[in-house]
């Protein structure tokens, strides 16, 4: 279940993946939303800017060069789960990491960013793993 931060709430089935024991919810959302303790995949609208709280559980944060100014705040307790950036049609060369000192920030070609949240200063706040459309 997700809850917005004036209270809407969306809740959708898990929904097993085929030859896969896990179970995976994906959302396409825009605006602030906020995840469960189980396993998410996030994907903002086409520019917009989205904010994004996955809390516990492996969750996947899915952005592209028109995917806006997103934000990932990922703090879930004693950093349990394995938590991914998916990079949508662009490469490892295409992207710019920065910081400003707290948070990691992702840069696109076109001028977007991903910025995560407390990434460097917060070991409850890491992401895992970085991919990218041609496998790196």
């Amino acid at each position: 279940m997700f809850t917005s931060p004036t209270g809407d709430t969306l809740t959708i089935k898990d929904t097993p993946l085929v030859g896969n024991p896990f179970h995976m919810q994906y959302f396409e959302l825009t605006g602030h939303w906020y995840g469960d303790n189980s396993t998410q995949t996030f994907e903002g609208v086409d520019n917009q800017s989205d904010y994004f709280a996955g809390n516990n559980g492996d969750d996947i944060y899915r952005w592209g060069s028109s995917s806006g100014n997103d934000t990932i705040n990922n703090w879930e307790a004693g950093n349990s789960g394995f938590d991914v950036i998916e990079i949508i049609g662009l490469t490892a060369s295409d992207i710019t990491f920065t910081s400003d000192g707290r948070d990691l920030i992702l840069t696109s070609p076109s001028g977007n960013t991903l910025t995560v949240l407390h990434h460097l200063t917060n070991a409850n706040s890491f992401i895992d793993e970085v991919r990218f459309s041609d496998g790196t």
